[in-house]
């Protein structure tokens, strides 16, 4: 019984932390953040393979799977709620769009 639950604890944190990564890499993404796109490319595809490798032996079981699928869901939205945390406390400290643009752009320009 313990057992069981620990594992559909596990699943629904792998979704979970699957899920966030895969919405904090698109808004890497958009904002061409280009260190951050490759750390969180390489965690997800680790993750992803690790699924793979054991998604015959684990996700046979419907309890697991809905589990997994929670997880899903909970990580975009927290992802989501993050980012428009981050976007209010840019705004509560004072920075604005104009400033952040200028710093990312100097930013940049020690990559190319």
């Amino acid at each position: 019984m313990l057992s069981e639950l620990f594992l559909i604890l596990f699943w629904f944190l792998v979704g979970l932390i699957e899920s966030f990564l895969l919405s904090v890499e698109a808004k890497f993404l958009q904002r061409n953040h280009l260190f951050g796109i490759g750390v969180t490319s390489i965690t997800n595809t680790l993750i992803f393979l690790f699924i793979l490798g054991s998604i015959f032996e684990y996700l046979s079981k419907l309890d697991i799977k809905f589990a997994y699928a929670v997880g899903v869901m909970l990580g975009t939205i927290c992802a989501v709620k993050f980012d428009l945390y981050l976007i209010k406390l840019a705004k509560h400290k004072g920075i604005n769009s104009k400033f952040l643009k200028k710093e990312w752009r100097k930013f940049q320009r020690r990559f190319r």
